[in-house]
C-alpha cells in the first residue's frame, strides 16, 4: 500500500527510500527484519504509514483498541440488508461468518436482521480463482449476476429478485454440493474430539476418538525462529493461498504429525474447528501452531501423498489467557493452550486420513516468536526453544471436529 501512496504518486519520496523497495527480495528481507516494530520501507508512504504500523504493533496487548471502527462491535449501526460474500480460504472467512451471525441477531433494523445474506464458497479472497492446487468447478458462481440481482431487489424495488435466497448458502468441499442454512455452525454438526496419541514408531503418531488411558511420554521438537516452518497456502491475502501440498513440511523435525487410520467412509465436517493442547517449553514464551490436513493415498509407489491443508491457527503462549492478560511460561511446566482454526465445510473421502500437524511457526503468515520475554515487536535476539506436546491420560490433547451426521 505504501508503494501506491499519495506521497509516492506525487514523487515526494526520496530516491534512496524508493530503492529500498525496488529490489524484488526486499519483501522477504523485511519480513525477517528485527525489531519488527521498525516500519522500514513503509516510510515511503509518509509518517502516517509508519504511525499506523506502530499502532498495530502496540495494539497486540489491547484487544479493544480497534472497537470504535469494528463492524462486528458496531453491528447495530447496520440498518439495511447486507450481502456478504466470502471463501473458505479467504483471510476474512471467520470474520464474515461472525458478522453475518451478529447482523441476524443485533442489526439496527428488523429488515437488516431478516434480509442479510451470506454466500461462502470454495475460494480465496478474490472469490473466483481456483483454491490453490485444488479447484472445485461445482463451486463456481456468477458473482456479477448475483450482485446485479441483489441491487435489483434493494435499489430498484424488484420484489421478484433474490426470491428464495437462503440466509446462508455454503459449499462443502469434496462433496461438490451447496447447502442452504440459517445458522452457523449447522445444527447437524456434532463436536467430536480426536485425541493425539503416541504410535508404535518414533515418527508415527495417531489421531483417535478414544481418549488416552496411559502415561505415554510427550512428543517434542526444537523450534528455531531462524529456520521457521514456511507458510504454504491457507487463508492468506497477498502471498500464496488456498490448498497446497504440505508433504515436505510434514517431514520436518520441528513438525509433529498425528494421523487417523484410513477412513472407512466419507466424513464431513461443517463448523468451527478448535485444538486443545497440553504443552510445555524451555522458553519464557513461544508459539504453538496447528494445521488440519487431508492426506490422500499415494496414487503409485514412491509418489508423495497429497497433504492438503484444510485449516490452520496459532496461539502465542503468553496470551493463552487472553491478549490483555500476558503471562510468561515457566520453563518445563505444562500449560493448557487453545488454538482456533476457524471454520470450514469439508469432506474427507473414504481411504483418506485426517492429519494434524503441530509446530511453532507458520511464517510469514504469522510473525515469528523469538522465544524470549522481550516486549513483542521490539526484540532482536533469536533463541531456540525445546517444546513438548503431552498426550497422556492426565494431560490430553485433541482436535475437536464438527462432524456432520451421516
Amino acid at each position: 500500500m505504501a508503494k501506491n501512496s499519495q506521497r509516492v504518486l506525487r514523487n515526494e519520496a526520496p530516491k534512496e527510500e524508493l530503492d529500498r523497495w525496488r529490489d524484488a527480495g526486499q519483501f522477504a528481507k523485511w519480513c525477517r527484519h528485527l525489531p519488527l516494530a521498525d516500519a522500514g520501507p513503509l516510510i515511503i508512504g509518509g509518517a502516517s504509514y509508519a504511525q499506523a504500523w506502530s499502532d498495530t504493533i502496540e495494539s497486540w496487548q489491547q484487544p479493544r483498541r480497534w472497537d470504535p471502527i469494528s463492524s462486528l462491535v458496531n453491528v447495530e449501526k447496520f440498518n439495511v440488508p447486507t450481502l456478504l460474500v466470502a471463501g473458505w480460504y479467504d483471510i476474512f472467512s471467520q470474520a464474515d461468518l461472525d458478522l453475518w451471525s451478529a447482523l441476524r441477531a443485533r442489526a439496527g433494523s428488523e429488515l437488516a436482521r431478516r434480509e442479510t445474506r451470506l454466500l461462502m464458497g470454495p475460494w480465496g479472497h478474490n472469490c473466483r480463482a481456483p483454491t490453490g492446487a485444488v479447484s472445485f468447478p461445482a463451486g463456481e458462481v456468477n458473482l456479477s449476476a448475483l450482485q446485479t440481482e441483489w441491487c435489483d431487489r434493494w435499489l430498484y424495488g424488484n420484489t421478484n429478485a433474490i426470491a428464495g435466497w437462503p440466509s446462508l448458502r455454503y459449499f462443502v468441499m469434496h462433496s461438490d454440493r451447496w447447502v442452504n442454512g440459517d445458522q452457523w455452525p449447522p445444527k447437524e454438526a456434532t463436536p467430536t474430539k480426536y485425541f493425539l496419541a503416541a504410535g508404535n514408531a518414533s515418527r508415527q503418531r495417531l489421531l483417535s476418538t478414544a481418549p488416552p488411558d496411559g502415561d505415554a511420554p510427550p512428543s517434542f521438537f526444537t523450534y528455531d525462529p531462524a529456520n521457521p516452518v514456511p507458510t504454504l497456502g491457507g487463508n492468506n491475502l497477498t502471498i500464496v493461498r488456498g490448498i497446497q501440498n504440505h508433504w515436505d513440511h510434514s517431514q520436518r523435525d520441528d513438525v509433529l504429525g498425528f494421523e487417523t487410520l484410513p477412513l472407512e467412509k466419507d466424513l464431513t465436517i461443517a463448523g468451527r474447528v478448535r485444538v486443545h493442547l497440553t504443552a510445555a517449553s524451555s522458553a519464557p514464551d513461544t508459539d504453538f501452531t496447528a494445521m488440519l490436513l487431508d492426506v490422500a493415498p499415494a496414487k503409485s509407489e514412491g509418489e508423495r501423498a497429497l497433504h492438503a491443508n484444510v485449516l490452520d491457527g496459532i496461539v502465542r503462549a503468553r496470551y493463552r489467557h487472553g491478549r490483555d492478560k500476558a503471562e510468561l511460561l515457566r520453563p518445563g511446566e505444562p500449560v493448557e493452550l487453545d488454538i482456533d482454526l476457524w471454520s470450514t465445510a469439508y469432506t474427507f473421502k473414504a481411504g483418506h486420513r485426517i492429519r494434524l500437524n503441530v509446530s511453532s511457526s507458520n511464517f510469514p503468515r504469522f510473525d515469528r516468536n523469538l522465544n524470549t520475554a522481550d516486549a513483542l515487536g521490539h526484540g532482536t535476539e533469536l533463541r531456540k526453544a525445546d517444546n513438548k506436546v503431552f498426550h497422556d491420560a492426565r494431560h490430553p490433547s485433541f482436535v475437536e471436529l464438527p462432524v456432520e451426521r451421516q
